[in-house]
């Protein structure tokens, strides 16, 4: 029975939170929060189909080239949003399902590894063709295109891998 006492008085003065346990000041306040990092891009278009090339240039340890994405604009919009880590863009233009090619500006977002691509009016739902010129480097950690080199008899030789 004096078990059972000393228990529950324990239990007790523990949940009251007594003032003489919470010696010295308060904790601060917790810093602001950082903005909240989507992985998710804006669902205004979906890609349909994406015709890709690329043109590794393996003793520079960059690469460049082309890709060509069907897509259908499901709300209007005036940007598309693609990821892309440490990529650089040029020649970027979009073309609406029997239209005239229209330029786009692009602006690379680093932080949060994506590109903005914005137009002068705003797109309309529909299909189109969003076209670009891109140019990035050859990782030597195994992230994105990236390059191993290995020894052979002849000397080293490099592999690059996705």
């Amino acid at each position: 029975m004096r078990r059972i006492l000393a228990t529950a008085i324990t239990l007790a003065l523990a949940g009251t939170g007594i003032p003489a346990f919470a010696q010295g000041e308060a904790p601060a306040a917790p810093a602001a929060l950082p903005q909240a990092v989507t992985t998710q891009l804006p669902r205004t278009a979906r890609p349909s189909h994406y015709r890709v090339e690329v043109t590794p240039h393996a003793e520079k340890m960059a690469f460049d080239g082309r890709i060509s994405i069907d897509l259908d604009v499901l709300e209007q919009t005036s940007s598309i949003v693609l990821q892309a880590a440490d990529l650089h863009f040029a020649n970027s233009t979009l073309v609406a399902a029997g239209g005239k090619p229209m330029p786009a500006r692009v602006s690379v977002d680093a932080g949060n590894q994506t590109a903005s691509f914005s137009f002068d009016k705003p797109l309309s739902p529909g299909r189109y063709t969003l076209a670009t010129d891109y140019s990035g480097v050859i990782n030597t950690q195994a992230n994105g295109l990236f390059a191993l080199d290995y020894p052979t008899e002849a000397g080293s030789r490099r592999a690059l891998f996705t």
